[in-house]
């Protein structure tokens, strides 16, 4: 949880007084071992104690509709479960926007100040 408070706080340029995580954060709080991919991350949650029998794995998916070169594409976040194979064409009529296609890692770079892990797009 510290972690996530310090990217807060350095992504919004605060002091460190300036943000706390509410209290309810950690009663949800899960250790585990570090993990460098998707696959080992859900390895290490089923190997960690802290992990809730019932919990429920998700991901996030960020696509980028096709637009005008003149025009700025408004990216489209997703999270679903885990397990949802997601269509990037209901994807992208859903947003009522044009061919939407995984953003690039320099535009989800830009917009939300992460790095993201290239993904197999059969594996979603």
């Amino acid at each position: 949880m510290e972690s996530l408070a310090h990217k807060v706080k350095e992504t919004l340029n605060l002091t460190q007084s300036q943000v706390t995580l509410p209290s309810s954060f950690h009663q949800h709080e899960i250790t585990h071992a570090a993990t460098s991919n998707a696959a080992t991350w859900k390895e290490a949650l089923a190997a960690s104690t802290s992990t809730p029998k019932n919990a429920v794995l998700t991901k996030t998916l960020v696509f980028k509709p096709k637009v005008a070169k003149s025009q700025t594409a408004v990216l489209i976040v997703v999270v679903a479960l885990d397990n949802t194979v997601t269509n990037a064409a209901q994807v992208a009529k859903a947003a009522h926007g044009k061919e939407a296609r995984f953003a690039p890692a320099d535009a989800v770079k830009e917009a939300l100040g992460v790095t993201i892990e290239q993904s197999n797009s059969s594996d979603l």
